[in-house]
């Protein structure tokens, strides 16, 4: 099969208005069962990756179908499962090979829901977990996210390997050592992200408990912060009053202290952290590592988060959970508005090598801020419902997204340290505000693993 690759992948470099479409049925073939058995998805997606690193092909084109074909490929499994069931023993390769059902079997036993993002990575048993969980009548709502964010995840695992190989093809010695530094470095953060988010889990669930006996004490003895308190913490207190009220109270702490930082401390944090952190990355930069970073900025433009939020707002109502669509609203109305109120009101300079066709003011960082509170939000959901030991899964890949989408904006030198740490900390309160009152005034959807 690997000898068929050579000149498929030669062709779709002479024919890049097609290399969409072929991806796309390269990535169903290797995700449907029975043909995704004995499709070689790592040696397809590897080449691709090394004609994106190239220069040949487009990222978030190519990413973008490899990401269809993969949810319609798990998607027809799933249908398959569901409407066939063990008549599917029967079929080739099932037939010759019972072996791989029951490996699928064991693996859906084993980790419930989390088998359909897990399995996608796992060899053999990628193309016949899908089958399983609709053999299991796994919920529709519980298989389409787990499909869809762990097809956004494994395109892009499966693509960066080629990726980086085909960028380093060109690469001379010099660059390549700077590309190795910037490697180190992204992965440090990563490190450091992931192992942060690890804790904060552990001491989140007492932490909030404490908050809200805390909140619940307030709203008891002070009548003015009432309707505030309740809105986070008393399941029988109407919320959305309360979370404009703190929207607002977020606003105006953002405002006050981007005046407070701008007026006292500006020339000493710009001197001391901007600038030199600036510089830093300025100096690492080599063409490949723009390449990727103009890729990973792509995942928070508008055009992305806007369709991802309204696409979302659209699933959640249709799928019988207004109140979880209309804190998915309350979370994506306030990313849009507060971005241009602080940049418009603060008026800071973005960094001396502005890039064409964005606006002139730096603060906040408007894709940290977007990453932050749709991707973090999104996690929060997912989240709910898993036991804490499992919640590490869900909120994983938002960070490290979220993580690659500040960085981006560092790396190509749009906007200061103290944008995207900024960005970072608001979505963040904005998220937990709204993920204490979500908790508080509904039970989680049902149960994710079936």
């Amino acid at each position: 099969m690997e000898n068929l690759m050579e000149p498929l992948l030669a062709w779709v470099t002479q024919h890049p208005n097609w290399a969409g479409f072929i991806v796309f049925l390269l990535s169903f073939a290797e995700s449907v069962a029975v043909v995704g058995v004995v499709v070689p998805g790592v040696v397809l997606l590897f080449g691709v990756g090394a004609l994106i690193g190239s220069g040949h092909l487009q990222f978030l084109p190519i990413w973008s179908w490899a990401v269809a074909g993969a949810i319609v490929g798990d998607g027809l499994s799933y249908w398959l499962g569901r409407r066939y069931r063990e008549q599917l023993t029967q079929v080739w390769p099932m037939r010759k090979h019972p072996e791989l059902l029951e490996k699928g079997r064991r693996f859906f036993e084993r980790h419930g829901t989390n088998s359909v993002a897990l399995g996608r990575f796992v060899g053999p048993i990628r193309a016949v977990i899908p089958l399983i969980a609709g053999m299991a009548d796994m919920k529709p709502m519980a298989f389409l996210i787990a499909n869809i964010l762990s097809a956004l995840a494994w395109a892009v695992v499966y693509l960066a390997p080629g990726m980086v190989f085909g960028a380093s093809l060109d690469l001379a010695a010099e660059a390549a050592s700077r590309l190795v530094v910037l490697l180190l470095l992204v992965a440090a953060l990563s490190w450091l992200a992931l192992w942060l988010l690890k804790r904060a889990i552990r001491v989140a669930e007492p932490l909030a408990a404490r908050l809200v006996a805390w909140l619940l004490k307030r709203v008891e003895l002070h009548k003015s912060f009432h309707g505030i308190a309740a809105a986070l913490a008393d399941p029988g207190h109407p919320e959305f009053r309360g979370l404009a009220q703190l929207a607002l109270l977020l606003t105006g702490a953002a405002l006050l202290l981007g005046l407070l930082g701008s007026t006292l401390h500006a020339d000493w944090w710009r001197n001391s952290v901007n600038q030199p952190v600036f510089e830093l990355l300025q100096s690492l930069r080599t063409p490949a590592a723009d390449r990727f970073f103009t890729w990973m900025t792509m995942f928070a433009d508008w055009q992305v988060m806007a369709a991802l939020q309204l696409g979302l707002l659209a699933w959640f109502w249709v799928s019988r959970q207004p109140r979880i669509a209309l804190h998915w609203l309350a979370a994506c109305v306030y990313v849009w508005a507060v971005s241009p109120i602080l940049k418009y009101s603060l008026r800071i300079e973005r960094p001396p090598n502005l890039v064409e066709g964005i606006g002139p003011w730096s603060f906040p960082s408007g894709h940290t801020l977007h990453a932050t509170v749709t991707y973090g939000f999104l996690a929060f959901i997912i989240a709910w419902s898993l036991p804490v030991t499992r919640r590490w899964w869900a909120y994983a890949p938002a960070v490290l997204l979220t993580l690659l989408v500040g960085l981006s904006r560092l790396y190509l030198g749009v906007h200061w340290l103290s944008d995207v740490l900024a960005s970072l900390a608001l979505g963040a309160l904005w998220i937990a505000l709204l993920g204490m009152a979500l908790r508080h005034h509904q039970p989680p959807p049902g149960n994710w693993r079936r």
